[in-house]
């Protein structure tokens, strides 16, 4: 479903070139990856992750904005799998069944049960920059990672975890991502 399109602006970050006191210049994506009304309708809640993945690889991102709603929850619960693999986290117990319970679609709070212990008591504040942070616990990363994938606006959740898997991952998974996915870019 290809819809009327609404130009996209990237603010870039300031660098050693850019003069003391100024911003660098926003630069318009190229024509050919706009942001859709379909974006701006579907929930979409992280336009941080949107512009990097954007930035990142900007056909992956308009193939992502076309993409079904069932390949999109399929992309995020693929990539916060690989996310918690790259690092190891998919080796613990509980966090590999939080990964399988929400690959059989179980709400988070119904997958996830870590043991006694593993966080506070109570309500528990976890601020992320909506980039991998390798300075979080293993079990704040998995928290981040699943609740970006079971995010209730399939989009939000495959461009968000997918934003963090790719910085989890060093950046290598794009091509193992469409290997998985060949329907990405067929709309």
């Amino acid at each position: 479903m290809k819809a009327e399109n609404t130009e996209i602006w990237l603010l870039e970050p300031w660098s050693p070139e850019t003069p003391a006191g100024e911003y660098a210049p926003a630069r318009k994506l190229s024509e050919a990856h706009k942001l859709t009304p379909a974006l701006r309708t579907s929930g979409f809640e992280d336009m941080l992750s949107a512009q990097n993945v954007a930035r990142f690889d900007p056909t992956l991102f308009e193939d992502l904005i076309h993409a079904d709603p069932s390949v999109l929850r399929a992309v995020a619960r693929w990539a916060a799998r690989h996310a918690c693999a790259a690092v190891g986290l998919d080796q613990i117990d509980w966090i590999a069944a939080a990964l399988d319970g929400i690959d059989r679609g179980l709400e988070v709070h119904a997958a996830w049960h870590p043991p006694a212990g593993t966080f506070p008591d109570g309500p528990t504040a976890v601020g992320t920059t909506g980039d991998w942070d390798p300075e979080l616990s293993g079990p704040l990363q998995a928290f981040v990672v699943i609740n970006s994938a079971a995010h209730p606006a399939p989009l939000t959740a495959a461009v968000t975890t997918l934003w963090l898997t790719i910085g989890a991952t060093n950046h290598s998974l794009v091509g193992e991502l469409r290997h998985a996915f060949p329907q990405l870019g067929e709309g």
